[in-house]
């Protein structure tokens, strides 16, 4: 086990050496193959380490502050050359120091662009808020640099955490658009199968559990590009016997909310939908700023959990 770590640490060290070349030479020099390749050896990686985690507390429940779409919008003088937005910043201080012994949960769009200097300056902004953070990838953060911070930090794109009576799940909709791709599907199923969780809770940045198609553009951004599609994974994985026979509270979480509707949470079936994000532009009184959500969760070791929303501003 030792030896494998030795052999990751490595490989994440050399592929971070390159991206670091790569960044600091002329990309127009460098063939575009070349440069993909070093992403689809990110992405095997990424789909082989750092899978299920285990998390403890010292008391009897677990807090984690959720935030989506934290770079917001682009309130350019607001945000002085900041990528997390700073009123997610001082929410999230604010909240930190009332000792609620948070883990905070980003869920998607660290950056506007995504490129090396960005990413690392979004992840270290992220690391001054509180030293316990999970991040999920959103489209904005596609890029091989989110992978090796993510790395570091012992996290892979996707994976499961343990604790007490539930699963997490925290999956990447970013390698198929709004969806989830095959192999993590398989993941989800292993993870479940057999499994007799109290509560199960999923975590995204796109809302890939939206089944109507005529109300994408308002649950996902504007995005006219993640379409409800008979061949959707995940819409396809909700209508399976594997989910439907679980007794688990099943919660979903996706933080893509960024323009139309700041917070959605809608019950259907017994399961829980939370939409939430950071960037809504004020209309009254004042079509300066943007405003957002974030969700306070509490969940017990017996698996019941509570929630609630607090408003960015």
């Amino acid at each position: 086990m030792l030896l494998l770590k030795n052999k990751i640490f490595w490989l994440i060290t050399l592929l971070t050496m390159a991206l670091v070349f790569l960044a600091l030479t002329n990309a127009g020099n460098f063939n575009a193959r070349l440069k993909n390749i070093f992403f689809h050896s990110i992405k095997l990686i990424d789909s082989n380490v750092f899978k299920k985690k285990s998390l403890s507390s010292e008391h009897e429940d677990m807090t984690f502050l959720i935030v989506g779409h934290s770079y917001g919008n682009y309130d350019r003088a607001e945000k002085s050359n900041n990528q997390t937005h700073p009123k997610i910043m001082r929410s999230l201080k604010s909240l930190d120091q009332k000792n609620l012994d948070a883990t905070n949960i980003f869920l998607g769009d660290l950056v506007e662009q995504p490129n090396w200097k960005n990413v690392n300056r979004a992840f270290t902004e992220i690391d001054k808020i509180s030293d316990k953070s999970i991040v999920v990838l959103g489209n904005h953060d596609s890029h091989p640099a989110s992978y090796i911070k993510l790395f570091q930090r012992g996290f892979a794109s996707y994976f499961a955490v343990d604790f007490g009576a539930s699963l997490l799940l925290f999956l990447n909709t970013t390698t198929k658009m709004g969806d989830i791709d095959d192999a993590q599907l398989d993941f989800i199923k292993a993870q479940i199968t057999g499994k007799d969780y109290t509560s199960i809770f999923f975590f995204s940045h796109h809302v890939i559990w939206n089944l109507d198609p005529n109300i994408d553009h308002l649950v996902n951004n504007d995005s006219t590009t993640v379409k409800r599609s008979g061949d959707h994974l995940f819409s396809e994985f909700l209508k399976t016997d594997l989910l439907n026979d679980k007794r688990s509270q099943l919660i979903f979480f996706s933080g893509d909310m960024g323009n139309n509707a700041p917070y959605i949470d809608k019950t259907n079936d017994g399961r829980r939908y939370i939409a939430l994000g950071f960037g809504n532009k004020k209309l009254f009184p004042s079509s300066i700023g943007s405003y957002g959500y974030l969700v306070k969760l509490k969940i017990t070791e017996n698996g019941d959990y509570s929630l609630s929303k607090i408003l960015i501003d």
